[in-house]
């Protein structure tokens, strides 16, 4: 099957549409259109999966049209993740704050965030609103290998890192519940339009990579694939 994946709905980046973004995914899902594989809410945009033979981008966009977006809210889901608050910047963060790292824990642990999207690597949660203070650019020079399970901000957003990756965040601490774990029923813990709060631990094991999950059929429709 071809797929196609674009982004078909954009609104301006206000608050009322970024609530509303995951309540019209889960309604272009379930209205069971012909050709709809999946669809993805974002910061501002709605990126659909879809199977041309099935349906066109016309069609969906005319069918997006029809919906209001005011009004269907999602459901609001509150996650609370436990964190131990170690991580290798935090006391640059702290610095450059100008907080202790008591202060800056407290501060980091202190909102409720919402999640925005997900992306980058599989669940990586991008959240909002990281307090002013703690706003800071994101690394000079990334890690070529950031720990998974690591949480971390740059500018306004709070992320966390579900697997081994690089990147250029400041890495303030980690949690010690997997936000994504592809042989759960439901891999990834979170999703767009949850609200997060971190919940300070003093101490914690830390969590194993994620093992992967092999993809391979028992019984595969091309036997000779496996020779």
């Amino acid at each position: 099957m071809t797929r196609h994946v674009q982004a078909l709905y954009h609104r301006p980046a206000t608050k009322e549409a970024q609530l509303a973004l995951p309540a019209l995914a889960e309604a272009l899902l379930a209205a069971g259109l012909p050709g709809v594989v999946d669809a993805v809410p974002a910061y501002r945009s709605l990126y659909v999966e879809y199977d041309p033979e099935g349906t066109s981008a016309d069609e969906l966009r005319a069918w997006l049209a029809q919906v209001s977006v005011e009004g269907t809210a999602q459901a609001q889901r509150e996650i609370k993740l436990p964190v131990v608050y170690d991580g290798a910047d935090l006391p640059e963060v702290a610095a450059h704050a100008g907080l202790s790292v008591a202060e800056v824990i407290e501060l980091h642990s202190e909102p409720t965030y919402r999640v925005r999207a997900l992306g980058f690597v599989a669940g990586f949660p991008f959240m909002e609103t990281t307090p002013e203070l703690l706003q800071v650019p994101r690394r000079a020079t990334p890690r070529a290998a950031v720990p998974p399970h690591s949480l971390a901000v740059a500018n306004a957003q709070t992320g966390i890192y579900p697997v081994t990756a690089p990147g250029g965040w400041n890495l303030l601490g980690r949690t010690l519940v997997p936000v994504y774990d592809p042989h759960r029923a439901e891999p990834f813990l979170l999703r767009p339009g949850d609200t997060v709060r971190f919940v300070p631990q003093a101490d914690g094991e830390p969590l194993a990579e994620p093992s992967p999950r092999l993809l391979w059929p028992d019984t595969p429709a091309f036997p000779a694939a496996r020779s």
